[in-house]
């Protein structure tokens, strides 16, 4: 009797939940919303894992998962738990799949100064050095094989000259080494970066370059080639034509090359909030796209043949759309453009066959397909911010469309331009709130005054400064440019003023801890739960921010001690936030990494052991430093190690400290919370060597 009634239980309550689920899905949502966030969950899953998980096993699971799913379709509730569990295991599958693909040789070790051979894809000159991306790299040592790209940096004398272009076959002689890794749990991780972008190496020229005859190639090398040439020479065009600095803005706008904007004038608009406009993505390709259909269709409507004849809007946005790819391929088709052109040629196809175009769903579509296809993007900054931006424009679009009762025709030209101020202000408020958390977890720092830069900057940039560039770039082959070369350099400088300006403003940057990845993915489920459920059940998804931010700011310790796996670096951090280094032989990539993740507003000090050292950090002898008034930290001459307590009793050695190749360290009274890189990396095709 007992076990019947809770059999009877357990059905009321699967019945409750189908019913819950039927009016949620037709009430406050739709299933293909939530098909690329079950995606994307797969897709998180799979690099988190510590292992490569069985490719096997992962097609196994989907097509039990799909045979399940058929045949509990006509179950409501069987049919989106299974269809559910089927989109997760695509994300796992998926990714695993591209990784396996890729295949990309990564060098384990560094290779001595050798004769290379490779052919030029890419030529970026940095205010510094000048740097060749070569492909189908060739090697005799340590045994003759070929690399799919690798990346070379030259300075001074051998640096190449106007004669060596992107296709000509190079040989010099260069050191290569390894992608670099992480150097501590939640750093940036470049070695996993260079995998999926098809780099096996970086290094650095030892001898002018000579170049050599190349082998016929095929149609599509020939393709590639000539538009890396094009693109190249358009480049070097904008530069010699503009000078600098903007001519540098100029190429970084056209050809995507941002190699010779100078580290000021990227700081400067990245304290400003404004460092989105220097990178190819959503606004360049949705302002190309708008401006290639504007000007067709005007041109169309001018002729009463056509205009009255033919559906001109449908003929404008395909001609656009043919425009906005060939704008995608001068720029280098970047991971954020190529997302960008999808976004934008969903919004035409729709014009095309008669839809609305900006819809959730069409979002939702862009983000499914593109995870399906990189699911490697995921894990890019620049995917989650060019998302939560979208998702979060629309999404607002979508709820403010349903409510307006009054069209535009309707008011006058006050009410216009005031209506046309508040959306970009409103506009750019909402997409400052919904990118800020992945800002701050991958940058460490926060932008207070995006939101009246990006009023000034975003508008110059979209109305005035690319429609200047695309008629400029359109006169170029008829030595028309330089009538535009003036009132560019005029319009260039307002937007660097606009940055400089606002970067120098009191608090203008404010740097934060990085958060856990509990409190990230809470926030992350709350935002789209704000964005994807419609009426006032969107408002739960507060509760899950709430905590998240809760978590964020109050419950994110930020580390004390700092340890390199080499242990060139071991950095401590005072109460003040300074940073110190009792080991002289440190990098400074290793330190400004341990200060962004310390979140200290203080500029790194390396205090020499003789001189004053804060209360909390005392000198003891030679060597021997007492932190936070519990652990003596010994560091000798050669840059060995050993963590103590006041009892004696050896908290971390030298050894345990190398094995951890990363370890940051929290101070908890007299015992320490160990956080190392080797538990984070794992054994994945892309983690460095043992």
């Amino acid at each position: 009797m007992e076990s019947f009634i809770s059999y009877h239980r357990i059905l009321s309550f699967a019945s409750l939940v189908e019913k819950s689920l039927i009016a949620f899905f037709q009430i406050y949502s739709r299933p293909v919303y939530w098909a690329p966030v079950l995606l994307g969950t797969g897709i998180g899953l799979y690099f988190s894992f510590n292992r490569e998980p069985s490719l096997w096993l992962c097609c196994t699971t989907i097509c039990i998962l799909a045979g399940a799913f058929l045949l509990l379709r006509h179950h409501f509730l069987g049919r989106y738990f299974f269809a559910g569990l089927f989109l997760v295991s695509l994300g796992i599958s998926v990714s695993s799949i591209r990784t396996t693909l890729k295949k990309t040789p990564l060098l384990t070790e560094e290779i001595s100064p050798h004769w290379i051979e490779g052919t030029i894809s890419k030529i970026e000159d940095l205010p510094t050095h000048q740097r060749l991306t070569l492909e189908n790299v060739f090697l005799k040592y340590p045994e003759k094989r070929t690399l799919p790209a690798v990346r070379i940096s030259l300075r001074g004398r051998l640096k190449v000259n106007e004669s060596i272009l992107p296709g000509d076959r190079l040989r010099l002689k260069a050191a290569l080494m390894p992608p670099s890794g992480p150097i501590a749990p939640g750093t940036y991780d470049f070695r996993r970066r260079a995998y999926f972008e098809g780099l096996s190496g970086v290094g650095y020229g030892l001898s002018p370059v000579r170049k050599i005859s190349t082998p016929p190639s095929s149609f599509f090398i020939i393709i590639k080639k000539r538009l890396d040439l094009w693109r190249h020479k358009i480049t070097q065009k904008l530069r010699f034509s503009l000078g600098t600095p903007t001519g540098e803005i100029a190429a970084a706008l056209i050809t995507g090359d941002r190699s010779g904007i100078t580290t000021d004038i990227r700081d400067n608009f990245a304290n400003a909030g404004t460092a989105h406009l220097l990178a190819i993505s959503g606004l360049h390709l949705s302002v190309i796209a708008g401006l290639f259909f504007l000007i067709i269709r005007t041109v169309l409507a001018l002729i009463p043949a056509l205009s009255l004849r033919f559906p001109i809007k449908k003929w404008a946005a395909g001609m656009a759309l043919i425009g906005t790819a060939g704008y995608l391929l001068l720029c280098g088709a970047p991971l954020s453009a190529q997302r960008a052109f999808f976004m934008s040629s969903l919004v035409l196809v729709a014009i095309m066959i008669d839809r609305t175009a900006l819809t959730l769903r069409n979002v939702c579509l862009a983000a499914f397909i593109i995870l399906l296809f990189l699911p490697e993007s995921l894990i890019l900054p620049s995917f989650q911010l060019s998302f939560a931006a979208v998702l979060a424009l629309v999404a607002v679009y979508e709820t403010l469309r349903q409510r307006e009762k009054i069209h535009h025709k309707d008011r006058g030209p006050l009410k216009r331009f005031s209506l046309y101020f508040l959306s970009v202000a409103g506009t750019t408020f909402i997409a400052t709130a919904a990118t800020t958390p992945y800002i701050v977890q991958t940058f460490h720092k926060l932008t207070l005054h995006s939101i009246p830069a990006n009023l000034m900057a975003v508008p110059w940039t979209s109305f005035v400064l690319i429609p200047m560039l695309i008629l400029y770039l359109g006169l170029m082959p008829f030595n028309g440019g330089s009538l535009l070369e003036t009132p560019l350099n005029f319009v260039i400088q307002t937007l660097l003023e606009i940055s400089q300006s606002v970067a120098k403003w009191p608090g203008a940057v404010v740097l934060s801890p990085p958060t856990s990845r509990t409190a990230l993915l809470m926030l992350t489920f709350g935002g789209l739960w704000l964005c994807l459920v419609r009426k006032n059940l969107r408002l739960l998804g507060l509760i899950p921010a709430s905590i998240a931010l809760v978590i964020w700011f109050f419950m994110s310790p930020v580390p004390d001690l700092f340890i390199s796996g080499d242990l060139r670096v071991i950095a401590m951090r005072s109460e003040n936030g300074n940073v110190y280094l009792p080991s002289r032989r440190s990098g400074r990539f290793a330190r400004e990494s341990f200060q962004s993740l310390s979140a200290s507003s203080h500029s790194i000090t390396l205090p020499s052991p003789k001189k004053y050292m804060p209360a909390d950090i005392q000198y003891l002898e030679e060597g021997s430093y007492l932190f936070k008034g519990s652990l003596k930290v010994t560091v000798t001459n050669d840059v060995s190690l050993q963590l103590e307590n006041k009892e004696g009793a050896i908290l971390l050695d030298e050894k345990v400290a190398r094995d951890n190749k990363g370890t940051l360290i929290w101070i908890q009274g007299n015992k320490l919370k160990v956080k190392s890189l080797k538990d984070t990396l794992g054994s994945r095709p892309w983690s460095p060597p043992e």
